[in-house]
């Protein structure tokens, strides 16, 4: 719907939804292909999605490193 009324947001949800993912500092296979889902039903290749989460990662992400614990 957000699409429908601004179709210049997709940047923008794909951006947030990648967010909300990385917000426990786990990434895991079920959830990089919840990412690519949604990046397709709001109109992204594979390429611009995995751009995208590489631009996340360099920039928010904190992984936990659980051999450390």
């Amino acid at each position: 719907k957000i699409l429908e009324m601004n179709s210049g947001m997709a940047d923008a949800l794909l951006d947030y939804f990648i967010t909300v993912v990385f917000a426990d500092g786990i990434l895991d296979n079920d959830e990089m292909a919840l990412i690519f889902d949604f990046g397709h039903q709001v109109g992204f290749s594979d390429g611009e999605i995995a751009r995208t989460i590489g631009l996340k990662l360099k920039e928010d992400f904190s992984p936990t490193a659980l051999s450390l614990k």
